[in-house]
Protein backbone atom coordinates (compact mmCIF):
# COMPACT_ATOMS: atom_id res chain seq x y z
CA UNK A 1 0.00 0.00 0.00
CA UNK A 2 1.29 3.91 -0.51
CA UNK A 3 1.92 6.12 2.35
CA UNK A 4 2.68 3.05 4.29
CA UNK A 5 -0.55 3.26 5.70
CA UNK A 6 -2.06 -0.39 7.87
CA UNK A 7 -4.44 -2.45 6.24
CA UNK A 8 -6.95 -1.16 9.26
CA UNK A 9 -6.14 2.63 7.66
CA UNK A 10 -6.55 1.39 4.02
CA UNK A 11 -9.96 -0.23 5.37
CA UNK A 12 -11.58 2.54 6.89
CA UNK A 13 -10.52 4.70 4.08
CA UNK A 14 -11.77 2.85 1.20
CA UNK A 15 -13.89 -0.01 2.65
CA UNK A 16 -11.70 -2.29 0.61
CA UNK A 17 -9.64 -5.17 2.52
CA UNK A 18 -6.47 -6.13 1.18
CA UNK A 19 -4.35 -4.70 -0.75
CA UNK A 20 -2.50 -5.61 -4.42
CA UNK A 21 1.14 -4.90 -4.72
CA UNK A 22 1.79 -3.39 -8.00
CA UNK A 23 5.18 -3.47 -7.70
CA UNK A 24 5.85 -6.91 -8.62
CA UNK A 25 3.81 -6.44 -11.71
CA UNK A 26 4.58 -5.51 -15.61
CA UNK A 27 2.70 -3.67 -17.98
CA UNK A 28 2.51 -5.58 -21.48
CA UNK A 29 1.42 -4.02 -24.66
CA UNK A 30 -1.56 -6.16 -26.59
CA UNK A 31 -1.81 -5.87 -30.51
CA UNK A 32 -5.01 -4.09 -30.38
CA UNK A 33 -3.62 -1.21 -28.68
CA UNK A 34 -4.52 -1.32 -25.30
CA UNK A 35 -2.62 -2.43 -22.17
CA UNK A 36 -2.36 -4.91 -19.66
CA UNK A 37 -1.19 -5.85 -16.37
CA UNK A 38 0.88 -9.19 -15.84
CA UNK A 39 2.06 -10.25 -11.97
CA UNK A 40 4.68 -12.90 -11.47
CA UNK A 41 2.15 -15.57 -11.18
CA UNK A 42 0.03 -14.63 -13.94
CA UNK A 43 -0.97 -17.52 -16.32
CA UNK A 44 -2.06 -15.85 -19.87
CA UNK A 45 -3.19 -18.50 -22.80
CA UNK A 46 -4.36 -16.72 -26.13
CA UNK A 47 -6.15 -18.99 -28.34
CA UNK A 48 -8.70 -18.03 -31.26
CA UNK A 49 -11.46 -17.70 -29.09
CA UNK A 50 -9.77 -15.42 -26.74
CA UNK A 51 -7.41 -15.33 -24.19
CA UNK A 52 -8.11 -16.35 -20.76
CA UNK A 53 -6.02 -14.97 -17.79
CA UNK A 54 -5.56 -17.42 -14.55
CA UNK A 55 -4.22 -15.80 -11.26
CA UNK A 56 -3.82 -17.21 -7.93
CA UNK A 57 -4.66 -14.75 -5.14
CA UNK A 58 -4.17 -15.02 -1.10
CA UNK A 59 -7.29 -13.64 0.77
CA UNK A 60 -7.65 -14.06 4.64
CA UNK A 61 -5.02 -17.11 4.50
CA UNK A 62 -6.86 -19.04 1.62
CA UNK A 63 -6.04 -19.23 -1.76
CA UNK A 64 -8.08 -19.05 -4.77
CA UNK A 65 -7.77 -19.03 -8.12
CA UNK A 66 -9.20 -16.23 -10.45
CA UNK A 67 -9.51 -16.93 -13.98
CA UNK A 68 -11.14 -13.94 -16.15
CA UNK A 69 -11.76 -14.91 -19.77
CA UNK A 70 -11.52 -12.28 -22.83
CA UNK A 71 -12.99 -13.20 -26.48
CA UNK A 72 -11.81 -11.61 -29.19
CA UNK A 73 -15.08 -10.18 -30.90
CA UNK A 74 -15.58 -6.80 -32.61
CA UNK A 75 -18.50 -6.33 -30.10
CA UNK A 76 -17.08 -4.90 -26.77
CA UNK A 77 -19.95 -5.53 -23.65
CA UNK A 78 -21.14 -1.71 -24.11
CA UNK A 79 -22.41 -3.04 -27.31
CA UNK A 80 -23.97 -5.51 -25.87
CA UNK A 81 -25.80 -4.00 -23.67
CA UNK A 82 -26.77 -1.37 -25.74
CA UNK A 83 -28.52 -3.75 -27.97
CA UNK A 84 -29.92 -5.52 -24.99
CA UNK A 85 -31.71 -2.54 -24.32
CA UNK A 86 -32.82 -1.75 -27.80
CA UNK A 87 -34.63 -5.28 -27.72
CA UNK A 88 -35.89 -4.30 -24.37
CA UNK A 89 -37.30 -0.93 -25.95
CA UNK A 90 -38.97 -2.93 -29.08
CA UNK A 91 -41.06 -5.36 -26.95
CA UNK A 92 -42.56 -2.11 -24.95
Amino acid sequence: MKNNKTELQHFLETGVLGSCDYAQSAVQPEGDGLVSTRFEDTEVATGPEGKRVRRTMLVDKRNFLVSSFFPTTSVTPTDRLLEYIDLREEKK
